[in-house]
């Protein structure tokens, strides 16, 4: 590869310690949110309304995640739109992007099912109360903050400034460590390997289709059903007369031995038969990108030149905020071990 080609390929990459400190802002920003949250509760003795919740999940998510980010972008004098794979996406692409994502969910929830009859075992599994959305303009409002907020925000953030920042190692190893972080940053430790296991798909279709608007998409498609899911879930709720926290957490606490015959068999049913429309569609996809990846070829065949010729500079240093937001994390995850073993929390443990 001549060397115009290289400078040109370097220019899309971004420093790596620029992208760890881009992940402990996001880290700090919800740590902070998490204990103000906790102090006005306990101050104040009542609960967070959905709509409370909604301001600060806006707030977080344009002020702390996708605004950061994108002047760092700015700040590095690269060409954003390079950067941050600002490229169109085909109607067929997008399609297949959202069918992808559709047929991911079982797959996600077998995982999930796994993880938490293995919390029950030793444990008991953490809540995840539901929103109360109950009507067509909250699912509407749900929607639009939970899987648009989220969808544009942290895409910018993981799959556009960690994941360039990452890639000088491989593009393997980026969208693997990039998966993690996108993982932990969720701050539930019962969530990690489903929420890690959404994270490689989606890098993988924003590599493929060389757009992050693939990950938008494919992030706002997995948030919107689950926010409908959980609309669902309300209503059903609510028509049968059911407490919707008991129903809930009689979910949580369901276990493998708790699911009768007839019932694990057709859930596996579909699980085999998403997995297998999964494949198909990744393979079309592949087929549908092979002229993206071919004009990209150089980004991917160069990773082995980019590791051998960046990795000398790196030090420890460049990797400071990155400890220091996996260590905050760390706190929050040993919070979660005491509550799944029932163990007595210490009184400080208790506002992160």
């Amino acid at each position: 590869m001549n060397e115009d080609k290289r400078m040109a390929e370097k220019e899309e990459h971004l420093p790596l310690l620029g992208a760890n400190i881009i992940f402990l802002i996001g880290i700090l920003a919800l740590f902070i949110v998490d204990i103000l949250v906790n102090v006005f509760i306990k101050a104040k003795n009542i609960k967070v309304s959905t709509n409370t919740f909604y301001s600060v999940a806006l707030i977080t998510e344009f002020l702390f995640i996708l605004l950061p980010s994108y002047l760092y972008v700015l700040f590095t004098g690269k060409q954003v739109r390079k950067v941050l794979r600002i490229n169109r996406l085909s109607i067929v692409n997008v399609l297949i992007t959202v069918g992808i994502m559709v047929f991911s969910l079982p797959l996600i929830g077998f995982i999930n099912f796994i993880v938490i009859s293995i919390i029950n075992a030793i444990g008991r599994p953490i809540p995840n109360p539901l929103l109360d959305i109950k009507n067509i303009r909250s699912l509407i409002i749900g929607t639009a903050v939970i899987a648009g907020s989220a969808g544009i925000c942290e895409e910018v953030m993981f799959r556009g400034v960690v994941l360039r920042g990452y890639e000088r190692f491989g593009k393997t190893t980026a969208l693997i460590v990039t998966s993690l972080l996108f993982a932990v940053m969720h701050r539930n430790i019962q969530n990690v390997a489903g929420i890690f296991f959404i994270g490689l798909v989606i890098g993988y279709l924003v590599y493929r289709t060389n757009s992050i608007f693939a990950g938008m998409i494919a992030h706002f498609t997995n948030n919107a059903i689950v926010v409908v899911i959980t609309f669902g879930l309300n209503k059903f709720a609510e028509m049968a007369g059911i407490d919707i926290k008991e129903l809930t957490e009689s979910q949580q606490a369901l276990g493998l031995q708790a699911m009768n015959i007839a019932a694990a068999i057709f859930w596996l049913f579909i699980v085999i038969f998403s997995a297998v429309v999964f494949a198909g569609l990744i393979t079309l996809l592949r087929h549908n990108t092979q002229d993206i990846v071919g004009r990209n070829n150089d980004q991917v065949k160069n990773m082995e030149w980019r590791v051998e010729n960046e990795h000398r500079n790196i030090t420890f240093s460049q990797y400071i905020p990155l400890v220091i937001g996996l260590v905050l994390i760390g706190l929050k995850f040993t919070q979660d071990i005491y509550y799944i073993l029932s163990l007595n929390m210490p009184e400080w443990m208790k506002w992160i």
